[in-house]
């Protein structure tokens, strides 16, 4: 499987693609504390966590695609939340200086590995 689960202090479990996983691995010790922070507090208030945490990705095919902000400039992760009360991360990177194409290039990305997700999922209740 390339996912792994976390249950953190909130309701909401937080299931991370490998690449989420390793990008946040490879961020300073300041943008992986603020990145850390972000997905703790969306652990705890799930859905409801709105501005400026939590916006709505418009161009995907995936009905519910957000990105969730950090409070640490261009830092962005694509995520959904399922029927199982799990947000699913599933792309994550720095837009600085190519916006409109961070996104193109990552919503992509993210309905790809949604794709994915739901296939695994699908395999793992077979």
């Amino acid at each position: 499987m390339s996912y792994n689960s976390y249950k953190i202090d909130g309701d909401w479990e937080i299931v991370l693609h490998d690449q989420v996983n390793e990008w946040i691995s490879q961020l300073d010790p300041i943008q992986r504390e603020t990145v850390m922070y972000a997905i703790k507090t969306l652990s705890f208030y799930g859905p409801s966590l709105g501005r400026p945490f939590v916006d709505l990705i418009k161009n995907s095919k995936i009905k519910n695609l957000k990105e969730l902000r950090p409070f640490s400039g261009n830092l962005r992760l694509l995520f959904l939340f399922d029927s199982k009360r799990r947000a699913v991360f599933l792309a994550a990177g720095d837009k600085s200086n190519s916006w409109n194409k961070w996104y193109s290039k990552n919503i992509k990305l993210a309905e790809k590995r949604y794709n994915q997700y739901l296939l695994e999922m699908k395999n793992e209740n077979d």
